[in-house]
């Protein structure tokens, strides 16, 4: 079993990563990671960014381990909001960002509704089900961050976190912007 008090970063090693541009057009771009970092040689990392319309935001990323033995992976992606004011709405919840700045994880289906300050988004994920609520308030944004299972790598493994010895993972986030 992969030890969960292990050498990566808080963030994981995708952010500090070179990434490879497998192609690009005006609204289109893909991306690809082999990892160098311990226990991971043998996993690719492709993600997919697209703007289908003016009003949607798309990206995928497929896990694809080449290896015998499993990986553990948990990823998020990290869209930031802007938001003037400090109250937004999450699926019909309360928040404050000003009381946020200490990440707030809150499970979520996979259709999820965010408001602020006017702006409403749909948010439709695949294999992301908790997100990640902050704001450090160094700035006029506000987060809410589609992942795997949040800091799921500050605790012990559990079993939908590993993609098997060659096998592979799709994880999604699509944001529409409904007003």
């Amino acid at each position: 079993m992969f030890d969960y008090k292990n050498h990566l970063a808080q963030h994981g090693f995708g952010r500090t990563s070179t990434w490879q541009i497998r192609y690009q057009n005006e609204s289109n771009v893909g991306l690809r990671l082999i990892s160098t970092a311990k226990g991971y040689e043998n996993v690719e990392w492709l993600l997919d960014y697209s703007l289908p319309n003016e009003n949607e935001a798309v990206a995928t990323l497929t896990v694809c381990n080449y290896g015998d033995a499993s990986v553990r992976t948990s990823p998020g992606f990290h869209p930031y909001f802007p938001a003037v004011g400090t109250q937004f709405d999450f699926n019909g919840a309360p928040y404050d960002a000003d009381y946020i700045a200490h990440t707030e994880f809150v499970a979520s289906p996979s259709d999820t509704h965010v408001a602020f300050d006017g702006l409403k988004l749909d948010i439709r994920t695949q294999n992301l089900p908790v997100y990640a609520l902050w704001s450090d308030r160094n700035g006029q944004y506000t987060c809410a961050e589609p992942t795997a299972e949040g800091n799921a790598f500050l605790s012990p493994a559990r079993g939908g976190q590993f993609v098997s010895g060659h096998g592979k993972k799709h994880y999604g986030m699509k944001i529409r912007l409904i007003a």
